[in-house]
């Protein structure tokens, strides 16, 4: 087994990344850039070590554009260099020195270390789901290269890889994005929870996915920049449910618990708490029901009372409503009751209201949240209305 990981996670042009391996078989490190194919970037000798261990301290070419990029470990008998791998692999950001888009793609890296149990799944691995009270950054996996505390629960829809692994949403997201020519900048939490200018060169903050971790840092900085009128767009599920806490003298992530004081649903409109989740096996037939017309929905095949993403079960595996009585300045524009989804086997959880919520959030800027984690996987799909309202939002929401 080899493992790696980079440190920082999240670099610019010019800057130094040092690749920590552990492994006295493998004699090649490849660098890919992912998108709407892998761009090989570099490839670096390595020198085996007898106990195993060693750091490569490389530098970012000036010439790398902003981007997901994927470290790709080899061994002289490797043959798979498919980008997504439980080992043999490290994550990591090409931020921009400057704004070079109007559009900033956030990668949710602190829930992907918050289900991280690296390389020791079945023995001592900890993650902020099982004993461990925080994590280190420091370690392999964090979104590629190593074990997922959920693994086992395979997602019937797309069993290829993960949830909670860069290929499973983000990487499909992203291809779809440049294969469709969006030009985009690319961080992750931890940028944002550093930076407070960080958005300040934007019109709009992009996510897909499972952006469930949200330090003090990282929601300020997004209120304030949509507050001064920038947009966000969040086609994620199971957003900012829970408080994070992170050191940076220790590189350390820890979980504190909810939002009581100041519910996540002010900030995006919804919340988990008014919806739900199924985590194991197939989930009924659920698709969003358009309630109101809107721009959203130009040019969609679909009109008020109608149903899109059922088959694709795009509602899932876990999703955020809207409560009773939402924020000031929120309009729900397509709903999906999850009353009926069979959870009594202990397979998901059922929350409060019992609802995935697709709508708008109007305050300064604009946030547009669509309320559930697969909307990506539908997307890739090529979902005719998922596809259409993804145009809508990016094209509108990044040039207003």
């Amino acid at each position: 087994m080899i493992e790696a990981y980079a440190m920082p996670p999240s670099v610019a042009p010019g800057e130094r990344v040092t690749v920590c391996i552990r492994s006295d078989r493998a004699t090649t490190m490849c660098v890919f850039r992912a998108g709407s194919r892998p761009e090989r970037m570099r490839e670096y000798a390595l020198t085996p070590v007898a106990a195993g261990d060693q750091r490569l301290e490389i530098e970012i070419p000036g010439t790398w554009r902003s981007g997901i990029y994927v470290v790709v470990l080899q061994h002289p008998h490797e043959v798979n260099m498919r980008l997504d791998a439980r080992d043999a692999r490290a994550l990591l950001v090409v931020r921009p020195r400057l704004a070079q888009s109007p559009m900033l793609y956030n990668v949710p890296l602190f829930t992907y270390h918050a289900y991280n149990v690296g390389q020791a799944i079945d023995v001592d691995g900890t993650c902020l789901y099982n004993t461990g009270k925080s994590v280190s950054m420091e370690r392999c996996g964090g979104g590629i290269g190593g074990h997922l505390w959920d693994e086992r629960n395979v997602d019937v829809y797309d069993p290829s890889s993960p949830r909670q692994s860069f290929a499973h949403w983000d990487a499909r997201a992203i291809a779809w994005l440049e294969r469709n020519r969006y030009d985009l900048d690319y961080c992750c939490d931890l940028d944002l929870h550093r930076n407070p200018s960080l958005l300040s060169g934007y019109r709009l903050l992009l996510a897909f996915g499972h952006h469930e971790y949200w330090t003090m840092e990282m929601r300020a900085h997004l209120d304030a920049f949509i507050e001064r009128g920038g947009n966000a767009a969040f086609f994620t599920g199971n957003t900012c449910f829970f408080r994070a806490h992170y050191d940076d003298a220790t590189q350390r992530l820890s979980r504190f618990g909810r939002w009581c004081d100041d519910p996540e649903e002010r900030t995006f409109g919804v919340s988990y708490r008014f919806g739900g989740g199924k985590w194991i096996g197939g989930r009924p037939p659920t698709g969003f029901c358009v309630e109101r017309s809107h721009w959203i929905f130009e040019q969609c095949p679909v009109r008020t009372g109608d149903v899109f993403g059922e088959e694709e079960r795009i509602i899932g595996y876990e999703c955020d409503g809207s409560p009773v009585s939402p924020p000031p300045g929120f309009t729900a524009l397509a709903q999906a009751s999850i009353a009926h989804w069979p959870v009594h086997d202990g397979s998901g959880e059922i929350n409060e209201g019992a609802r995935a919520t697709l709508g708008v959030l109007e305050r300064g800027g604009t946030l547009f949240t669509a309320g559930t984690v697969d909307w990506a996987r539908a997307l890739g799909s090529s979902e005719p209305t998922v596809v259409q309202i993804t145009s809508n939002v990016i094209n509108r929401l990044s040039l207003s």
